[in-house]
This record gives C-alpha cells, structure tokens and sequence, in this order.
C-alpha cells in the first residue's frame, strides 16, 4: 500500500462523481443500491430520495414493484440497522447483522426471562402459520400462531423484548426459513410481510462477510478512514483490520478543514476519478441519515468552511450542535456541485416547500432546487400521501423542523 496526498478538491470529486449527483442519465434503483450504495430505510420517504438523487426516475411504481419482485431487499445489515440493498447484496447483509447481533440477542433473552425452548417454540408455530401463507407481525400475533408466543412482561419491556415473537422472527429470517418484504414494496413503513423463503440462504462466514463489507464499503465511500470504517460496520478495530487487509487500497492523506490531513484509504478507481477532469455538477437533494453525508464522520467533509459553526439539529438524543461536530444532522440537505449547500424540507400538508441556503445562489442554482423541491413535495403528496422522515414522525414536529430551516441559511 503506498502513500499519496490528496487535496479536498480531489476527494469530493472522488465522493460525489461516484455518487453520480447532477447526471442526466437515469438509473433503476436496484443498480443505484448495487453500485452506488446501500440506502438506510426508517419508515420515512427519505429513502426515495437518495435514489432519485442518484439517478433513479421519480416515480414510485418502479421501485415497489422491485422490492416486490426480490430485486431490492430492505434487510437488517450492519449495526442490524434497516438498510435497502440489492438483491445480490441481500445474503451478505444478513450475515453481518446475525453475526453482530448474536451474543446480544442472547443475553437480551436471558436478561428477559425467556428460553431456547420457549424461542424454538415460538418459531414453528410461525413457519406452520405461514406455510398457510403471508402474514404480517400483527396477524401472526393474533393468528395460530399466537398460543405459542410468550410474553416476557415487564422485564423484557426493560431489555426491548417483550415477548417471543420478535425473537423468535428474527432467527427465522437469519436461518433463512422465512423473509420479509415491506407491504406493497413500500420503502416508507416498518410493516412487513412475513413468508416462508422460498430460495436457498447463502451464509457467509463471519470472516468472509467481514471483507466483502469491507471490499463494497471502500467502492462506494472511499477515500475514507479506518475509523470510518469501523463507526459504519460496527466492527471491532482488530475485525476491521484483517477484513481491510487482503484490500487492494491506496493509503491517502486527504487535506481536511483541521491543520492536518486525515489518513485515509482509497481504490485504485476512486483516486482514478480524484485524479480526473470530471466535475460534480447540480443540485441534489438527500433525506436523513444519506450515507454522503454521515459515512464520513458527518457532513462537515462536505461542508465549506465558513459555514462549520452554524448550528443545526442532530440525529438523537444529542440535541443540536455545529455542522462541524455533527456526525448525524436531523434535517434533510441540499448539495450543489456534491457540497453541502444547505437544507429543504415541505410542511405536514406538503402545500409549502422551503429551502435554507448556506450561501446566496445563483438565480439559476436557486431555480433548479426550487423546481426540485416541488417535485419531491408532488410525490409526497400524490403517492406516498406523508413527508415523514421515520414512521414515528408527527404532523407537529414535520412543521416544527419545517419552520427551523425556514430560519436557517443566508
């Protein structure tokens, strides 16, 4: 691995051309997912717009009837949070998530006061019940199913296991005996569909599965850090370590808004396009927790340097905080030639749209965002009928974080 410096220049060119933000060429969703990168779901519309702002048409139709067909998967990957992948990808996501999750789901069980057995239990009156055919959590709640699930009361309330049925699904989905499909192939909701699978798992060992998340994190992301890697996969740094080794990557030191430069870690493709004439063009809008804007350590990468201290909302229980201390920011945002230009969002009515600029725009950048956030507002209103970020969100806090960016920007 050799060592080369990098200006921030080249890097953006790197992050944002890859990405594909500003091109006129379309793309399906499952080539964005595949190629691009996975996309985080959280019950919200703002997974449609990472695609669309990858490339992907604006129509909801398309992207259902993929999901519905197998081709996008929305899975728990790593962190076991809820990504959307490719169907390829679908396996290996699942991989990561059994591997990083099993020592924790089993003492979450202990801890609750339930058994093996009572699990086992549990699990073949799910597969008996859909073997009748597709059910969701609730109906299988309420179905046949439903005397062989165990409540654990109060004390599993405490650990986030109330009762065997959960448990009992997730070890199903990670044998692969059963899967789950979002209803109607919607990307904005945390209801799914439960059937028997009717394909074959492929299981990764816990090594494997660790170089191929490696090998796919550093196509799509890089350059990026070690450290970035690891706040990403949840790997422990030893894991992380071996699973970059066998890695054909260039080590990198990227010029950063600090006095000094990162140590980071490219592909020989990536710094093919640092080193190229291309340049990220227009304008693009992304919903929260994109991953261009929180792999990285969060949006200050992005961001340009008279604007680090402006203070905006974050992800948590945090509270707000600099752009520059961010690492997950609660506002859906607004790129312009692959930087961080400002923030938009729609009202619970999706009859006003706003945008917050950092830095005046030009009449002709500003016409572009406008006419792109009133397309989003259209498919929000039209077809999913909501402009929520999570499936928890509220009319009042869409208005409250709708009425915060009108009071941010230039």
């Amino acid at each position: 691995m050799s060592s080369e410096i990098l200006s921030r220049a080249a890097a953006l060119r790197a992050w944002a051309c890859h990405q594909g933000f500003g091109s006129s060429a379309t793309h399906s969703p499952q080539t964005i997912v595949a190629t691009r990168g996975w996309v985080r779901t959280l019950g919200g519309a703002d997974p449609y717009f990472g695609l669309f702002a990858r490339g992907a048409q604006l129509e909801l139709a398309p992207i259902s009837a993929a999901v519905q067909a197998g081709e996008l998967r929305v899975t728990p990957a790593v962190r076991g949070c809820m990504y959307l992948v490719a169907a390829a990808h679908a396996d290996l996501a699942l991989s990561v998530a059994h591997h990083g999750s099993q020592v924790r789901s089993q003492r979450d069980i202990e801890k609750a006061g339930g058994t093996a057995k009572q699990i086992d239990k549990t699990a073949k009156a799910i597969v008996r019940a859909l073997e009748a055919g597709p059910q969701t959590t609730a109906e299988l709640r309420k179905g046949p199913a439903a005397k062989a699930i165990v409540s654990f009361g109060d004390k599993g309330k405490k650990v986030g296991s109330t009762s065997s049925l959960p448990v009992a699904l997730r070890q199903l989905e990670f044998d692969g005996a059963i899967e789950r499909t979002p209803i109607d192939g919607r990307l904005d909701t945390e209801t799914y569909q439960w059937s028997v699978r009717q394909t074959k798992l492929t299981k990764h060992a816990p090594a494997d599965a660790e170089r191929a998340i490696a090998a796919m994190f550093f196509e799509h992301h890089s350059p990026a850090s070690f450290e970035h890697f690891v706040a990403w996969s949840g790997l422990g740094k030893k894991v992380a370590k071996a699973a970059m080794a066998e890695l054909d990557l260039v080590e990198v030191e990227v010029e950063t808004h600090a006095d000094e430069p990162e140590k980071m870690w490219a592909t020989v493709a990536a710094m093919k396009l640092a080193y190229s004439k291309a340049k990220p063009k227009g304008v693009a809008l992304l919903g929260l927790q994109d991953l261009y804007l929180v792999v990285r350590g969060g949006p200050s990468s992005v961001c340009p340097a008279a604007h680090l201290d402006v203070e905006i909302p974050r992800w948590g229980p945090i509270g707000g905080g600099s752009i520059r201390a961010t690492k997950h920011p609660h506002l859906r945002a607004l790129l312009v030639d692959g930087m961080l230009a400002g923030f938009w969002d729609v009202n619970a009515r999706m009859d006003e749209q706003v945008l917050a600029w950092l830095d005046t725009p030009s009449k002709t950048v500003a016409r572009a965002a406008e006419r792109q956030v009133a397309g989003l507002r259209s498919f929000m209103a039209a077809e999913l009928g909501h402009s929520k970020i999570y499936s928890i969100d509220s009319d009042a806090k869409i208005d409250a974080r709708f009425e915060l960016v009108r009071g941010l920007g230039s």
